[in-house]
């Protein structure tokens, strides 16, 4: 269960990051 969440805030992170280099 813990595994699945860090895989999930990982890739929120990820797409956060994406999202705000493309605004750059």
């Amino acid at each position: 269960r813990y595994d699945k969440l860090k895989r999930n805030y990982e890739s929120t992170v990820s797409l956060a990051c994406a999202l705000i280099w493309l605004k750059l």
